[in-house]
């Protein structure tokens, strides 16, 4: 096998293995570990290369409890909706409400988080809402990196899940977490070493009902289950 075949097969594991990881064990995560995700990471796409992203990598605990406040009720809302069968989910919904239940329960608790930042003004005109606001299309600036992150840290054997309800309480995020204005986050990243292991077998749709030629001719996604 070639040095290119070697790294396309390693590259194709690591994102068909990363997933979500929401059981971590208390051991820390180095410093030095985080930096060399982000150091790699840094080099995902953004518009016109501005490179709007920014990080926090918080360990206080006191800070972690406060963020974890905000991330609670807002899970179990979440979790009511699942439930009831008003939020479609498509997986088991045993195990995986399960474990999502067990992060948000736990939140306060996970090694590390990084949380991903955004300079408003570093934004396309486009990417914008009237108000100032990022719209649906700023994530092409950031979420590239963000899963960069991901794969980075699985590289190294670290788990993360990306996690967003905190981002519905923004002003409150920006207090705890200082942000300056002009500055919002865009999402916050729990990561550790994984409790059980990196998942072999994620339950995703097959690839021929992802994709469609020239025109969309795609079925509408399935009823809960």
């Amino acid at each position: 096998m070639s040095t290119d075949d070697e790294m396309t097969r390693r590259v194709l594991h690591a994102m068909r293995t990363t997933g979500s990881n929401r059981y971590f064990t208390p051991d820390d995560v180095p410093d030095e570990v985080i930096d060399a995700a982000i150091e790699a990471a840094r080099f995902g796409p953004s518009g016109g290369n501005r490179q709007p992203v920014r990080w926090i990598v918080v360990r206080d605990r006191a800070v972690l409890a406060a963020l974890a406040s905000l991330y609670l009720p807002a899970w179990k809302r979440d979790m009511a909706m699942f439930l009831s069968g008003e939020m479609r989910t498509g997986a088991t919904l045993g195990p995986t409400l399960a474990a999502a239940d067990h992060l948000a329960e736990h939140y306060h608790e996970v090694p590390a988080l990084l949380v991903a930042c955004v300079w408003l003004k570093e934004m396309h005109a486009h990417m914008r809402a009237d108000d100032g606001s990022p719209n649906m299309l700023a994530g092409s600036s950031v979420y590239p990196i963000v899963e960069n992150v991901c794969l980075a840290l699985r590289a190294q054997g670290i788990g993360s899940i990306i996690t967003t309800l905190i981002c519905e309480s923004e002003a409150e995020a920006a207090e705890i977490l200082g942000l300056p204005d002009g500055v919002m986050t865009a999402c916050y990243i729990p990561i550790g070493h994984p409790r059980d292991g990196f998942p072999t077998k994620l339950n995703r749709l097959p690839v021929d009902e992802l994709v469609c030629r020239d025109r969309y001719t795609l079925a509408a996604p399935g009823a809960v289950g």
